[in-house]
């Protein structure tokens, strides 16, 4: 498996944005960076069966943002990933 990380200047900005500058501490960019990278895994997982699925088995090419988009569908539909009532801040555009 590759190691990856998500950028802790990102992280930052994000926890600012929620908590208002109140939750910048280490602990908490660990966690909700270890929350992001298992969504993000997750998200990824269900773009891959989606792809094995349409192209069928052997497809080694990257994934698309159209695989992106039903993976997030799907996940939504499942109730496994939060669906924005909003429109401003959508996680994938068009």
């Amino acid at each position: 498996m590759i190691r990856t990380r998500i950028n802790p200047n990102d992280m930052k900005r994000f926890l600012d944005s929620i908590g208002h500058g109140k939750m910048t501490k280490k602990l908490n960019m660990i966690v909700l960076g270890s929350i992001a990278k298992l969504h993000l895994g997750e998200l990824i997982e269900e773009a891959r069966e989606i792809v094995e699925k349409e192209e069928g088995p052997g497809y080694s090419k990257p994934l698309l943002p159209k695989h992106l988009r039903a993976a997030a569908r799907n996940l939504q539909k499942r109730g496994s990933m939060p669906s924005a009532d909003y429109t401003q801040n959508r996680l994938f555009r068009r």
